[in-house]
C-alpha cells in the first residue's frame, strides 16, 4: 500500500505482462540494499581504473593544481599556501583539506582522484538512503542506478574539482534535516556538514538559509534546540575558518577570496552567457599592479558592482539568460581539447532526460500533489539556478543539485509504475482491458 499517492493503490494493467513486472519490483524491493551495494562497489571499482587510466596529469589548469598545491603544502608544511610560503584563502579550504590525508600517503593525482570515486560512492548510498525515507526501496534502487548511469558525475569525479565532495556533504545535510524521525545528533551532522558544504562551495550559504526556515517549519517539538544546535555547528565550522583568515591577512574573509573575481567575470563588459572563466577581464587584471589577493578581491567586487549599477538593463538581460544557461547541456571551457562532441551529446540525453522529469513533476503537481520534501527539492533546485547567475553558471557548479533532478525521477518513475503497474494487486480494470 503505497503511503503518499492514493491513486497508486490502484493497478491498471492487463495481462500477466505487468504482472510480471510487478513481481520484478516486488524482487527488486527485497534486493534493494544489495543491488545499491553493487552500484557503489561498481562505482569505486571502475572508478580507480578510471584514474589508473588518466595518471598523474592534471588537466584543468590552474584549478587543479591549485588544489594539489594546497593538499600538499598543508600536509608537508602545515601551511595553507599556494607557494609554500605565503597564506592563501583564494580558494575555498573544504576540498583541499579533505585531500590532505591522502596528500601524507604521498599516492599522487591518482590517489585523490580514487578518493574523488569513493565520494561519489558515497553520494549513491545518500541518495538510496533519502529515497527510501521518504519514497520507498524501489525508488531508493532507481536513484542509485540513476546516479551510477549519469556519466557527467564520473567524469567530474575523475577530475580535481570540489563539485563530488559538494555533492556528498549537500546530501549529508538534506537527508539529516528532512528524516521523519528527529534526534538531536541528526542537527549536529546537518549544521557540520552545512558548514564544510559553504568551504566547499560558497554560493552554498543559501542551502543554510533554506534549511533553517525547513527545520522551523517541519520540527514539531523542542525546535529552538534544533535550531540552535544547527546553526551553532554551522556556525563554528566557518567561524573557524573565518578567524584563521583574520590572523592571516588581518581581513575579515568568511570563506575565500575570489568572490570578487566570480561577480566581475560573471558582470562586465566582456561576460556572455557561457563564457564563464573564458570572460576577459584583462583590463582589470593589469589595473590591480601589487595589491594582494584581499585587495584584488576587493577591487573585483567594486568593479562588478560598478559595471551593474552603470548598465542595469543590460545586466538584467544577462542575468536572465545566465539563468537559462544554468540549464545548458554545454559550457565554453578554458581548456579547450576537454570539449568534445561525444561528450556535449551524452550530457544533451542524459541530463535532458532528467530534466524532462523535473517538468514532468512540476506540471503534475496539481493532479498528483506533492509531499513537503518534494516541493522543498524543486524549491532549492531553482533557487540555486538564480542565486548562482548573479556570477555566472556553469554545469560543474549545478552538478551537487542534479542529484535533486535524479531524485525526482526516481520518485516519479515510483509513482507511475505504482499507478499502472503496482505491487502485484489485482486490478478491478482488468475486466474492462479484455
Amino acid at each position: 500500500m503505497h503511503r503518499r499517492y492514493p491513486a497508486a493503490q490502484v493497478l491498471y494493467g492487463c495481462g500477466g505482462e505487468l504482472e510480471s513486472i510487478s513481481k520484478l519490483i516486488q524482487q527488486i524491493e527485497q534486493r534493494s540494499g544489495q543491488i545499491v551495494t553493487v552500484f557503489v562497489v561498481l562505482t569505486v571499482v571502475l572508478g580507480t581504473a578510471y584514474s589508473i587510466y588518466l595518471g598523474d596529469e592534471l588537466r584543468f589548469l590552474p584549478d587543479e593544481a591549485d588544489y594539489v598545491s594546497l593538499a600538499e603544502n598543508v600536509a608537508q608544511l602545515g601551511r595553507y599556501s599556494l607557494d609554500e610560503y605565503n597564506p592563501t584563502a583564494y580558494r575555498p579550504p573544504g576540498y583541499p583539506l579533505v585531500l590532505v590525508p591522502v596528500a601524507y600517503l604521498k599516492v599522487g593525482v591518482v590517489g585523490f582522484r580514487v578518493l574523488n570515486f569513493v565520494l561519489l560512492g558515497g553520494c549513491i548510498y545518500l541518495v538510496s538512503l533519502i529515497l527510501r525515507e521518504q519514497s520507498t526501496r524501489f525508488s531508493a534502487v532507481i536513484g542509485a542506478g540513476l546516479v551510477f548511469l549519469y556519466p557527467v558525475l564520473f567524469y567530474t569525479a575523475g577530475t580535481l574539482y570540489p563539485q563530488t565532495l559538494a555533492a556528498l556533504l549537500f546530501l549529508i545535510l538534506l537527508y539529516n534535516v528532512t528524516k521523519k524521525k528527529h534526534p538531536m545528533h541528526s542537527y549536529l551532522i546537518a549544521g557540520i556538514s552545512a558548514g564544510l558544504l559553504c568551504l566547499t562551495t560558497p554560493t552554498a550559504i543559501f542551502i543554510v538559509g533554506v534549511s533553517t526556515l525547513w527545520v522551523f517549519l517541519t520540527a514539531n517539538k523542542k525546535i529552538s534546540h534544533r535550531l540552535l544546535v544547527f546553526l551553532l555547528s554551522t556556525l563554528v565550522v566557518i567561524g573557524a575558518w573565518t578567524v584563521r583568515n583574520y590572523l592571516a591577512f588581518e581581513d575579515l574573509i568568511p570563506v575565500s577570496t575570489n568572490s570578487g573575481e566570480n561577480l566581475l567575470v560573471g558582470n562586465s563588459e566582456n561576460s556572455s552567457p557561457n563564457s564563464g572563466r573564458t570572460t576577459d577581464i584583462s583590463k582589470y587584471e593589469q589595473a590591480t599592479g601589487e595589491l594582494n589577493e584581499v585587495g584584488k578581491d576587493r577591487y573585483y567586487r567594486n568593479a562588478a558592482l560598478a559595471y551593474i549599477q552603470a548598465n542595469k538593463l543590460a545586466v538584467i538581460k544577462l542575468y536572465s539568460l545566465k539563468f537559462l544557461n544554468y540549464f545548458n547541456y554545454q559550457n565554453r571551457l578554458v581548456t579547450a581539447e576537454e570539449e568534445t562532441q561525444l561528450r556535449d551529446i551524452l550530457m544533451l540525453i542524459s541530463y535532458g532526460i532528467l530534466l524532462g522529469f523535473f517538468i514532468l513533476r512540476i506540471f503534475l503537481l496539481k493532479r498528483y500533489p506533492p509531499t513537503a520534501f518534494e516541493l522543498l527539492i524543486i524549491f532549492i533546485y531553482l533557487l540555486n539556478a538564480l542565486i548562482t547567475a548573479i556570477f555566472f553558471t556553469r554545469i560543474r557548479f549545478r552538478l551537487p543539485y542534479d542529484y535533486l533532478l535524479i531524485i525526482n525521477a526516481a520518485i516519479v518513475v515510483d509513482m507511475f509504475t505504482m499507478k499502472y503497474i503496482g505491487r502485484g494487486q489485482k486490478s478491478p480494470y482488468n475486466a474492462v482491458c479484455e
